[in-house]
């Protein structure tokens, strides 16, 4: 109530003092005002974040308030100024007409903006800095550098700053104290090096242009040559120097003191051509010279020659001439360029007669050095006919083989004036058959277009000389028959062509176990596929190699002529046999590996965990290292030992047996490091008995065909636990090899047979044959023997029919090893069979031969105490009249 009190007197006071305000003009006291318009105001910010307020239309003292907050500020006149201290943002001002700030009389805002700073890296890496919204004077620092004044907005071409990145910083006041703004910016590297470059025209005028450099330069040609500055980066058109290589050096000063690039340039030896025509002008042609440039033939005219050349001087006489270049006119002998020599010949000879002969063995004839009309003539029987012009074309009709020409230049063919030969050549047809068992056909010397035939077949017509991918025709011999008409009627030549037999596939298998591919008649690119699931794989070539990644056993491989692999055009099959690997233990306890059936290039491993060990060739010898007990060892194709082909065992004590016969036997201990034990312990236990010291010990007085187990301990009691074990079955059979050879034995001289009875023992299911040996020298070679066993006739005692025939699997030092498989094989119990040697005709053997025929062998089995022989192969046998008995051994095993 006490505001609106005070408003409502200053109200009345205001209304009194406008009254007498009015009476005071009336009175001519006081000017009353010429309008009732409104106070305006005006708000006006400088760089320094300063404003100053105007007001217009009002008179007297008034009063201003900046933002609601304001404080009421009295100003005398028409405006204040240099009004500090308002923030970044918009402010409202209102002016009033009283110190109380109750009556507004005008309003307006403005806005303090934010400054804003300006960094630019000139070309010549100085830099320039803008201040946006700020004062004036202003200041800025760079990095840690010194506060530095700056009158206006800018300050350009700073200089002396590293490349790289830098801060600057802009303030208000002195001492760098007042933060404004900052902006960043880069220092590039240096530029490179300045680089100089001379082109040489072919006026040989010179162009020099500099490259990385600001600025005037320098240069100077050769080292006498004059220091010429230029302004720009090239100078063009320098001229005056003599063919060869000039140096050239830029220089940054005007002395050529300070070189900043060199280069080199070359003024080509300018050469000058000379030409004769067949019209006996001549043609000139300048190489690296000016243009213009003018030329003297001998002590002619001095003319002038735009471009590189002049044709078709004419006017000089036979003889030799000399042509001379220069630079100028007036062919002044100081801007001489270079000379040439030519030689106008003597006038056209005689005139020259020429027969071409074409495909389709037309002949054209073509005449020079003679005008006018002229006849020719073909073989001394030929007509005499005329020709117009200097050529005739096309002349038909004549064989193969060589035809004289005559020209003549009168109408009767009686002035000869020249003469020739042409010669018709046979045609001949070329067939080729191509990888697709298409076939191309090319004719040679004949017309176009033609007909073939091939056989009997259809009469086919050809444009140009050949025709290609004729299909159809079957595996064989054929004939292709070209001819010059239609319906083939008018024979020219014949080919002959044979098509291959359809495609052929071959798998090989390699050392490596990959396996390679070849196909034989088909096409060049080609597909195949490994089994029937197996992928669709493209083969170009007829060759495909090192194929990885199968498994023994054997695969089918089909080869197609298209990359879907539906037509399928060939098809063969491959083995990957199963690889064996062996370990031996030797007697220093080291083991030999040895691969079978594999790779050359293999890997093995020892234990699950062992190292995956390259081995080259089928052997690895000497491994060491490796603990008592029981090895496995794997092999490997690949050096990951991921791809398994082999695997075996060994154990570093190994007790083997070997050299087993009908009561013989060789037990070996493998890897034992002091005295071993050996015993017996089936089918009887013996007694405890020391091994030999080379680890071998010899068994005799065996039973044929028993069962027999041997352990070997580490001490001589045999008590603790045996080391190895190893058991074996002598083989039964009968044998005599141990008796002394006797002279005169049986031969197959002849081609005698020889025959010596056995008999089999009581087992009663019989027994097999597995092996026999039998001492053979060989009288005239080494192979081409047989061995069979024949039944027995009982009441004759003599061989009846072959049952089976053996397989020699080797000698040696003439003991031959033959052995038996097949049901022939299978013997009967208590029955006698012969043993017959045979050999092939112009081989001679002899069977050694015992006369005490002491034998050993299973229960039952005998060798008979004479042999028999046949003069006959086998018809007719006789007993030998001596006393005496082949030698050889029998191993069977009871069935």
């Amino acid at each position: 109530m006490k505001l609106q009190s005070a408003f409502s007197a200053a109200r009345w006071v205001w209304l009194a003092a406008a009254l007498l305000l009015a009476l005071l003009a009336v009175a001519g006291f006081y000017p009353s005002p010429t309008s009732a318009s409104s106070a305006s105001l005006t708000a006006t910010v400088h760089g320094d974040k300063s404003v100053d307020l105007a007001v217009s239309n009002h008179q007297g003292n008034w009063w201003f308030r900046i933002n609601s907050w304001g404080t009421c500020t009295a100003v005398t006149g028409n405006s204040i100024t240099g009004i500090q201290g308002y923030k970044l943002g918009t402010h409202s001002v209102w002016a009033y007409s009283n110190s109380s700030c109750g009556a507004q009389i005008a309003t307006t805002t403005f806005t303090i903006s934010a400054a804003s700073l300006a960094a630019t890296v000139n070309s010549d890496r100085s830099v320039d800095l803008t201040l946006s919204n700020g004062p004036s004077p202003w200041y800025f620092r760079i990095g840690i550098g010194a506060c530095t004044a700056v009158s206006g907005t800018t300050i350009s071409g700073i200089r002396g700053y590293a490349p790289g990145y830098h801060e600057v910083t802009a303030f208000a006041t002195a001492g760098c104290t007042d933060f404004l703004v900052d902006a960043y910016f880069v220092i590039p590297d240096p530029p490179p090096p300045a680089t100089l470059t001379a082109t040489v025209h072919g006026d040989k005028s010179v162009d020099l242009a500099i490259s990385n450099h600001q600025g005037n330069w320098w240069f100077r040609i050769n080292s006498w040559g004059t220091c010429t500055a230029v302004t720009g980066n090239n100078i063009t058109g320098i001229r005056g120097y003599n063919p060869g290589t000039h140096s050239v050096w830029a220089y940054s000063d005007s002395n050529c003191g300070t070189q900043i690039a060199t280069t080199t340039f070359t003024i080509p030896t300018a050469t000058l051509t000379a030409t004769v025509n067949s019209d006996r002008s001549v043609d000139l042609t300048l190489s690296n010279g000016p243009s213009p440039w003018y030329f003297r033939i001998g002590i002619g005219s001095c003319t002038a020659v735009t471009g590189n050349s002049i044709n078709g001087i004419q006017g000089y006489a036979p003889g030799y001439h000399e042509a001379s270049a220069f630079a100028t006119a007036g062919c002044a002998g100081t801007d001489f360029l270079t000379d040439a020599y030519f030689v106008i010949p003597d006038p056209p000879p005689p005139a020259t007669l020429t027969a071409t002969v074409h495909g389709d063995k037309s002949v054209d004839l073509a005449i020079s050095n003679h005008t006018g009309n002229w006849w020719f003539k073909i073989n001394w029987w030929g007509t005499c006919t005329a020709v117009t012009g200097n050529s005739i074309t096309g002349i038909q009709g004549y064989k193969p083989g060589t035809h004289s020409v005559w020209a003549y230049s009168d109408s009767n063919c009686g002035d000869q004036i020249a003469a020739t030969t042409f010669t018709i050549s046979a045609a001949s047809l070329d067939a080729t058959v191509n990888s697709d068992r298409s076939v191309d056909l090319t004719l040679s010397n004949g017309p176009s277009p033609w007909y073939f035939r091939i056989g009997i077949g259809s009469c086919t017509t050809v444009t140009g000389n050949s025709i290609t991918g004729i299909q159809g025709y079957a595996p064989g011999y054929h004939e292709a028959t070209a001819f010059a008409t239609a319906g083939c009627t008018d024979f020219l030549a014949d080919a002959y062509f044979v098509i291959p037999d359809p495609p052929t596939l071959t798998a090989t298998v390699n050392t490596d176990r990959s396996v390679g591919l070849n196909l034989s008649n088909g096409p060049s690119n080609w597909w195949f596929r490994i089994n029937s699931w197996g992928t669709c794989t493209a083969a170009p070539g007829n060759t495909v190699s090192n194929i990885q990644g199968y498994q023994p056993g054997t695969h089918s491989v089909d080869a197609y002529s298209d990359s879907g692999c539906h037509t399928k055009i060939a098809s063969s099959s491959f083995t990957i046999s199963a690889a064996t690997l062996t370990a031996t233990v030797n007697t220093d306890r080291s083991v030999d590996l040895t691969l079978t059936g594999g790779p050359n290039n293999w890997w093995f491993r020892i234990n699950w965990w062992g190292t995956c060990t390259a081995a080259s060739g089928n052997t690895v010898s000497n491994i060491q290292g490796y603990q008592p007990g029981a090895h496995a060892v794997a092999a490997y194709s690949d050096g990951g030992c991921n791809y398994h082909v082999a695997a075996a065992t060994f154990d570093l004590y190994s007790l083997s047996a070997s050299g087993i016969t009908h009561t013989t036997a060789t037990l070996t201990l493998t890897g034992p490091f002091g005295d071993w034990w050996l015993k017996e312990t089936a089918p009887n236990t013996g007694t405890c008995t020391a091994g030999e010291a080379d680890y071998s010990h010899a068994l005799s007085s065996l039973t044929s065909g028993a069962d027999y187990t041997y352990k070997a301990y580490s001490d001589s009691a045999c008590a603790t636990t045996a080391l190895q074990t190893v058991s074996f079955t002598t083989p039964v059979g009968v044998g005599n090899l141990s008796e002394t050879s006797t002279q005169g034995s049986p031969s197959t001289s002849g081609g005698a047979w020889i025959a010596n009875a056995f008999t089999t023992g009581s087992n009663t299911n019989g027994y097999t044959v597995s092996e026999v040996t039998v001492p053979i020298s060989p009288g005239n070679g080494s192979g081409n023997v047989t061995l069979r066993i024949f039944s027995k006739n009982i009441s004759t005692a003599k061989p009846v029919s072959s049952l089976v025939t053996l397989t020699n699997t080797g000698d040696a030092a003439g003991a031959y090893t033959f052995s038996c498989s097949g049901a022939g094989c299978d013997l009967s119990a208590g029955t006698g069979y012969f043993l017959v040697l045979s050999a092939a005709t112009g081989y001679n053997y002899r069977w050694a031969a015992t006369a005490s025929n002491n034998q050993t062998g299973s229960v039952g089995w005998s060798i008979g105490d004479t042999y028999t022989a046949s003069l006959d192969s086998g018809s007719s046998w006789t007993p030998d009249a001596n006393v005496r008995v082949t030698k050889f051994s029998i191993t069977a095993a009871p069935k």
